[in-house]
């Protein structure tokens, strides 16, 4: 692609770095859409989603469902998911936005705590997916969502991206329903519109008004589905029957929960042979009669106990740094991550000073076992599921630690934002860009001095 057509447009505000445009204004924005309009010129995307992770498995049924309640005559169309953490519904999200009977999709993941600049980064990403055009870091809110608004609908006009519009709203709470109906509006005045959204609670799904006849509870996978993720995510060939036999197994001991699933394959992992799977096999047995084999937990709001996941986390926790005889330091390492924001990804040097050490090995260790994951959205920073670090916070409780590690994550931040308002004043105006790797955990840090702040009482 070349910009010759379009340079024209760009003024000192803005910038071309290769085939992607830096704007600064809306009114360049609305002249190089409309110059893309006169050239007939095809959008760079048509989905904004993220890919379903490789493993993904089974769930037929549901995405028939969904599919069927999103094709219909109506201008608008909206469906809901709802069910507990880990379940799927993310995943169950991703595959279904791939049916190339859909146009353009855009994906919103929101999650608990309201940010601007995760509004703003959904925003920009949709226009640059769809556009390569790079909306400016200082370009209002206001305007970033008119430029989304004018994007998307220059590229649903656009021949490659015929069908339906598809607007996923993923992992709703109550504090994000109004980001919700600020994403809505973008895309209100386009007609075939159909809407997903996911949640873990149905009172969310109902203020965002879709019908009860729309809302779809998801369940756990059954045998056959459970086995076959667990399968995939080994990624071994020639299983003998012996050894699919067990696995069905322990898809049944774990009730075909997703996540459970997913830590027990990558447990397993660390040793491939029939005995290591033999003896997991029992500790899960064993673990599920026991009830609570963590004992009593502390949950905050809006998380809840899944006993195949805690049963699996346990025997996964116990093993951690097993052969290294290392494992109290890895179980600490695990816990110190309750500290964190649980929708917030972290930096690896961020996760150094929480573990108070320089300990490559141990983060290795945790990806290695799904305890942490790399964010898809920031490639180069690191992500954890919000159950799995629900269950961290409430071990870090129990132990009495919590305090000690949050003042450790506390004065990291301080010090990161003193390096960019003390140190780097010439420099204000891109702070949130100097800061970009720790930004997530410092507005989800101030989201919750808020939220402190607002139910605090005088006298307590």
């Amino acid at each position: 692609m070349t910009h010759n057509s379009i340079n024209q447009n760009v003024t000192v505000n803005d910038t071309v770095d290769g085939d992607v445009i830096t704007i600064g204004s809306i009114d360049n924005f609305y002249g190089t859409i409309y110059q893309y309009r006169q050239e007939k010129r095809a959008p760079f995307a048509c989905n904004t989603a993220p890919d379903p992770p490789a493993y993904f498995a089974g769930r037929s049924d549901y995405l028939k469902t969904l599919t069927d309640a999103l094709q219909t005559e109506e201008a608008v169309a909206l469906t809901a998911v709802r069910g507990m953490g880990g379940i799927g519904k993310t995943t169950l999200a991703q595959k279904l936005a791939q049916d190339e009977r859909f146009g353009v999709v855009l994906w919103a993941e929101l999650g608990e705590n309201y940010r601007e600049i995760n509004e703003s980064t959904i925003l920009k990403r949709w226009v640059q997916d769809l556009a390569r055009i790079r909306l400016a870091d200082d370009m209002k809110l206001a305007d970033m969502r008119l430029a989304a608004r004018d994007a998307v609908q220059w590229a649903v006009e656009a021949d490659q991206c015929q069908g339906p519009l598809l607007l996923v709203l993923d992992d709703v709470w109550p504090s994000t329903i109004s980001l919700a109906d600020s994403f809505r509006e973008v895309v209100q005045k386009i007609p075939q519109t159909r809407i997903l959204v996911t949640s873990r609670q149905t009172r969310v799904i109902s203020k965002l008004d879709i019908p009860p006849d729309q809302h779809h509870t998801l369940e756990a996978l059954n045998q056959d589905e459970a086995m076959q993720m667990f399968i995939n995510i080994i990624n071994t060939p020639a299983l003998t029957d012996g050894l699919q036999t067990e696995i069905r197994r322990v898809a049944q001991l774990l009730e075909g929960h997703p996540l459970a699933l997913k830590l027990a394959a990558n447990e397993w992992q660390t040793d491939l042979t029939a005995d290591y799977l033999s003896e997991l096999i029992a500790l899960y047995d064993a673990g599920r009669r026991d009830g609570k084999p963590m004992g009593d937990l502390y949950f905050a709001e809006g998380d809840r106990r899944v006993s195949s996941v805690e049963v699996t986390l346990k025997v996964t926790l116990d093993n951690l740094g097993r052969e290294a005889e290392e494992n109290p330091k890895r179980r600490r390492q695990f816990t110190s991550l309750g500290a964190l924001s649980p929708d917030a990804p972290i930096s690896e040097a961020h996760l150094m000073v929480i573990w108070d050490e320089e300990d490559r090995a141990g983060m290795r260790d945790l990806l290695d076992h799904a305890l942490l994951e790399r964010s898809k959205a920031k490639p180069a920073l690191l992500s954890q599921h919000r159950l799995l670090r629900a269950y961290a916070r409430s071990l870090l409780r129990k132990q009495n630690e919590l305090e000690t590690v949050e003042k450790r994550h506390h004065d990291y931040l301080i010090r990161r934002a003193r390096s960019v308002f003390h140190e780097q004043r010439d420099k204000l105006e891109t702070w949130d860009q100097q800061i970009a790797d720790a930004i997530d955990q410092v507005e989800a840090l101030g989201n919750d001095l808020v939220k402190r702040l607002a139910q605090y009482q005088p006298g307590q």
